[in-house]
Parts: structure tokens; C-alpha cells; sequence
């Protein structure tokens, strides 16, 4: 039995932003095979409207490798430690990579070969395009509310994820929390579509609290105050029960 670094357990006194709607509930939770996440924090500012949160983050200890191997024998080797993103939200006006193409679309010529080449990144063919653009379905902006969550790991709540953990935590005695991967999605739901009554009333839902591993010292030290405990608990008990009938058998 060894430790998993590519599954990162993250309690709920770690969570980057434990008051965000969408984590309400959760005690902690489990991610995966995560990736970590990078900001552009010049397209998050106030002229452009959208607001970024960081939601979770892995731990000081946490490294990225580039290795395609998921055996559990990892060593980190010269990795850097540092916190990494895992989960953003970000909520405001988006700009869909379409709006330039329907931009070239009402002011150049509609010729098909004429535009491919000027925009040869374009993935939607001309055609399609031109007909969404007539008939108002090519959508270039999204609504001033819009959201937007981008979680690093795709496998958190996937049957295989749910499928693992409950493998191997049973087996193995694999520490992490896989069931709260629903919840989450659940709270993300109800955040999304602006439903949070549900999520405020909603109580905690299952986790792994996780054991502190003690050392022998600090076993030894609550071994002793255990004897010393219970005996402090026989003389008071001597005192306030046994004794005053003793005396009162005396006066007798």
C-alpha cells in the first residue's frame, strides 16, 4: 500500500473559495488525474466584464510531471512544489470565437475560397455559416450573466471515477472522497441556472475525514494521559460516592 499522488484529496479547510454556491455541502472532495488550470488575467477585468473565482487548488506539496506513466511508484524528482488552479468560475459577457468570422461575413464578399483564405482558422464551413448569419442563429455574444466553470480534472464524476474509488478505497483502504463528485455536479447545476434554494438548505453530504497519523511520541503521550485519565476518574468517583458512605458508617 503506497500513496496515489495522481488522485489529490482536497478538504474543505483547503477549498480556495469555500463560500462559492457551488461548494456548499461538501466536505471535501476528490479529483482525478487533475491537469492545472492557467487565468489570462488580462481578458478578467472590468471593461470586459467577466469576473473569475478560484474554486479549488491543490496543496503547497503539489507537482507537475510530464510522465504518461500512472503507476503508483511516482517520484516527484526536480518538480517545483507549489499550489496549482484545479477549478475556475468565471461569470459575465463572453465573446464566441464566431464573432469575427460573422464580422468578415456582412463586410467582405461571400465567395467561399475568398474567405477560407482569409480566415483559414475558421472551422465552420462558409455555406453554414452565411445561412446562420441570415437567418439570426450565429451566436457572437453571450448573455451579461453568462457562467462558465472549467474544472481540471474530466474524470472526477465520470462511472469510472466512481468506479475506482469505491475499488480501491474498499481493497486498498485508498484515501478520498469519490461520492461527493455528484454533489458537486449537482451544485453547479443549480448555480448555472441561478437555483441556489436547494443548494442553501442542502446538508452536508458523505466524506472522508481524514486521520491524522500520529507519531510514537504522540502515541505514547495519549496512551499515558488515558491511564492518568482513568484514574483521576476512579479517585473522584472514591471521592464523591464511596467515601461520604464510609464516613457516615464511622459516625454510625
Amino acid at each position: 500500500q503506497t500513496e496515489y499522488s495522481y488522485f489529490v484529496n482536497i478538504p474543505r479547510d483547503a477549498f480556495a473559495s469555500s463560500n462559492h454556491l457551488s461548494l456548499q455541502g461538501l466536505n471535501s472532495l476528490t479529483l482525478l488525474w487533475p491537469s492545472a488550470l492557467s487565468l489570462d488575467s488580462t481578458k478578467i477585468n472590468d471593461k470586459s466584464g467577466l469576473q473569475a473565482t478560484l474554486l479549488l487548488e491543490s496543496s503547497e506539496e503539489s507537482w507537475i510531471t510530464k510522465d504518461d506513466s500512472f503507476a503508483p511508484t511516482v517520484s516527484q524528482g526536480t518538480a517545483k512544489s507549489q499550489k496549482y488552479p484545479l477549478a475556475l468560475a468565471v461569470q459575465g459577457k463572453f465573446t464566441s470565437l464566431f464573432e469575427k468570422d460573422a464580422q468578415t461575413t456582412e463586410n467582405t464578399s461571400t465567395d467561399a475560397t475568398k474567405q477560407n483564405t482569409e480566415n483559414p482558422t475558421s472551422v465552420v464551413p462558409q455555406k453554414l455559416k452565411d445561412q446562420m448569419l441570415k437567418e439570426g442563429r450565429l451566436m457572437t455574444k453571450s448573455s451579461a450573466d453568462a457562467k462558465l466553470i472549467v474544472i481540471g480534472s474530466p474524470d472526477f464524476a465520470s462511472d469510472l471515477g466512481f468506479g475506482l474509488g469505491r475499488y480501491y478505497g474498499s481493497l486498498f483502504g485508498l484515501k478520498g472522497d469519490y461520492e461527493s463528485a455528484a454533489l458537486f455536479v449537482q451544485n453547479l447545476i443549480e448555480w448555472s441556472i441561478s437555483d441556489d434554494s436547494l443548494i442553501a438548505i442542502r446538508t452536508a453530504g458523505p466524506s472522508s475525514r481524514m486521520i491524522k497519523t500520529l507519531k510514537p511520541e504522540e502515541q505514547n503521550q495519549l496512551e499515558w494521559m488515558n491511564y492518568v485519565g482513568a484514574a483521576f476518574l476512579l479517585i473522584l468517583l472514591y471521592l464523591i460516592a464511596i467515601l461520604p458512605r464510609t464516613m457516615k458508617r464511622f459516625e454510625d
